[in-house]
């Protein structure tokens, strides 16, 4: 319904001379917290839930509270303006100003302010969380942004200049990280002191050596933000800039660390700052030991021996693909990498012409004359190569000549895959158009939403018209329970496409369920169900949500119990911990019921969105769970016969 539909009715309601109650509850069918303001008095004639808790005022004592007893305004007359001063039938203004919360604290608020058409004075007045607002437009900006900027810092990786391909990695870094300043230290010979090898710091607010006192508290990844006791230099020089968090991780192994990556900001940082900061280090290793392995091919290995390049432990634990080939460009030896990326083994094409086994869409011809006449290294972006199967792939080439004092020995082309930046590409406009399919629900569910919430306010009211035996009452009652259906599919189809965003802390999964039973106590003391918990003792933490877990596992509980309903049955929840010897230890919750059963042919769609075999449902719910589940890096399975159903959900173990 509109806003102003919405305040006509409460007005009609008002007139009608209904109890305040009842205007209550059709305030709060607003999504945001709203109460109504007496503007002859300015004081609050009622409030919906939703600013009850906001305020952690009750209801109760808001109303008949003065408006500016909980609302301060930078000007004094602002309250007075707004409702001795407008006479205009309907008004619709915005207004920042301090909310005094209940517990003494203050909360930036944004005020919209509507006057009530044909009311004595009254207003509808919105309350909406600046900060909220600003942290909800940050966190969206930057879902859309990091995706990109790390095919950026990718792409980056690939550079053949060393020194250039790390100034792209911080460019691109900067933005995905919400930073103004970044640099990369590296270690100095053999020395404890590290200096910078790269900065991004327009302001040189980082320092240009690191003590090797600082090094040693700086071995992990480490998050300092101001406000926190300053435990090095590093961290004294980012208070002194006024910056807001500093974020540093090692560059190589803890014990042997090559270098230092250190990003600084002025605002806020993204939640996971310090993973992104760790895995952003890692990529800078990868990018300078490739850049290593290179120089070494190229400017030493004329004082090496081919046996020793390629030698088990070193040849085939390369990630890049590498053949070797005789001057007149026959193959000699594939490694293991080039091996995967081609579809060949090295004995089935050794002797065999390269040209018969790297098929692409490029002339390689020229950079094999480079080579053979020339000992010219060249390089080569962006080819696309046939594997053995006839699947294509990107990949950029590198054609090395090897020389001794005698002449050209043999030719090494390095071949990297791109499979993997190509599936980032994917993944980000994958990203993309489901922030878009995001965008179109919730403009859908908001224009849905309203004449959804008209209708059942509608209903509501006719109802009140109407005698209680009126036999038009079970119909307005089914009108009532399919426009909640309607609106409880809208809502969860909102919350499946739109970007979830988890805060994850450590979750006893027993004292979960427990939680749970104890609130569905009275619905199984109503029912013929009766509950069988399974639970061990001291099973571990898990990390996760713990709203989120609590909506998986209340949806499964719920569907268990309808299953058995009405006849009744046994209700069987184990936890348990599991682990094996190779693999990582979880937390396992299976559900039973021995309700009739799912049938084989709904068995394998069940997961699917808004697929249901019941009449009330929305076909969300399952796929919902499921979603959650994976986003915790867990997992869900059904099993089902005639006569009971389990669901087992399984959740790393922290």
């Amino acid at each position: 319904m509109s806003k102003l539909t919405f305040l006509n009715q409460l007005t009609r309601t008002r007139r009608n001379g209904l109890e305040v109650s009842t205007m209550e509850s059709l305030l709060n069918a607003i999504p945001n917290a709203a109460i109504i303001v007496n503007g002859t008095n300015q004081k609050i004639l009622c409030a919906n839930t939703k600013a009850s808790e906001v305020t952690a005022y009750s209801r109760s004592e808001l109303i008949d509270l003065p408006f500016q007893n909980i609302f301060l305004f930078s000007d004094d007359g602002v309250t007075h303006s707004f409702f001795e001063d407008n006479t205009s039938s309907e008004i619709q203004s915005s207004i920042e100003c301090d909310l005094l919360h209940h517990n003494g604290g203050r909360l930036a608020m944004l005020l919209t302010i509507n006057r009530m058409a044909g009311s004595d004075n009254l207003y509808l007045v919105s309350l909406n969380s600046r900060e909220v607002l600003r942290r909800s437009t940050l966190s969206i900006k930057w879902q859309q942004t990091a995706w990109s900027e790390l095919i950026n810092i990718l792409t980056a990786c690939g550079q053949p200049d060393q020194r250039e391909g790390i100034q792209h990695i911080l460019s691109a870094s900067a933005a995905l990280c919400g930073a103004d300043a970044l640099c990369i230290y590296q270690a100095v010979g053999e020395t404890p002191v590290m200096r910078q090898l790269a900065v991004l710091d327009r302001e040189t607010v980082l320092p240009l050596e690191i003590s090797p006192q600082d090094l040693g508290r700086l071995r992990q990844a480490v998050l300092w933000l101001n406000g926190k006791r300053s435990t090095t230099d590093l961290h004294q020089r980012a208070r002194a800039a006024n910056l807001y968090f500093l974020a540093t991780a090692p560059i190589g192994q803890a014990n042997t660390m090559m270098g230092l990556f250190a990003v600084a900001g002025k605002t806020n940082p993204p939640d996971s700052i310090k993973d992104i900061v760790q895995f952003l280090a890692n990529l800078i290793y990868f990018h300078i030991q490739s850049h290593i392995l290179q120089s070494t091919l190229q400017n030493d290995v004329a004082a090496l021996q081919l046996s020793q390049l390629a030698s088990e432990t070193v040849f085939d634990t390369i990630e890049d693909g590498l053949t070797f080939l005789t001057p007149d460009l026959d193959i000699t030896r594939m490694n293991t990498a080039a091996e995967v990326a081609l579809g060949y083994r090295s004995e089935e094409v050794n002797g065999q012409s390269i040209k018969n086994v790297l098929i692409c869409n490029e002339n390689l011809e020229a950079s094999f004359r480079f080579a053979q006449e020339d000992l010219r290294p060249s390089s080569i972006s962006g080819v696309r190569i046939y594997r053995r199967n006839g699947d294509l792939f990107l990949a950029n080439l590198r054609v090395l000549p090897i020389a001794t004092a005698t002449g050209l020995h043999s030719i090494l082309i390095i071949l990297h895959d791109l499979s993997e930046q190509e599936e980032y590409k994917t993944r980000n406009q994958h990203l993309e158009q489901r922030a878009t399919l995001a965008d179109i629900t919730a403009s859908f569910a908001h224009e849905v939403r309203n004449p959804i919430n008209n209708i059942s306010t509608g209903l509501q009211l006719l109802a009140l018209n109407l005698p209680e035996d009126d036999p038009n009452q079970e119909n307005i009652g089914r009108l009532q329970n399919d426009c909640e259906r309607l609106a409880d599919l809208v809502k969860s189809g909102l919350s499946f496409v739109r970007p979830v965003e988890y805060k994850l802390e450590p979750v006893d999964l027993s004292k979960l369920i427990s939680n749970l039973m104890d609130r569905w106590r009275n619905r199984l003391n109503r029912t013929q169900v009766k509950y069988n918990p399974q639970i061990e003792s001291n099973v571990p933490t898990v990390e996760g949500d713990l709203r989120a877990l609590e909506q998986v596992f209340t949806n499964l509980i719920d569907n268990a119990i309808q299953a058995m309903e009405p006849a009744g049955g046994i209700l069987t929840i184990n936890v348990r911990h599991i682990g094996e010897a190779d693999e990582r230890s979880h937390v396992e919750v299976n559900i039973l019921d021995n309700g009739p059963g799912i049938p084989p042919e709904a068995k394998e769609h069940i997961f699917e969105p808004f697929y249901t075999t019941k009449s009330s449902g929305t076909g969300l719910g399952l796929a919902i769970v499921k979603r959650i589940v994976t986003a915790h890096k867990g997992s869900i399975h059904v099993s089902s016969i005639p006569g009971g159903t389990m669901f087992r959900v399984r959740i790393p173990c922290m």
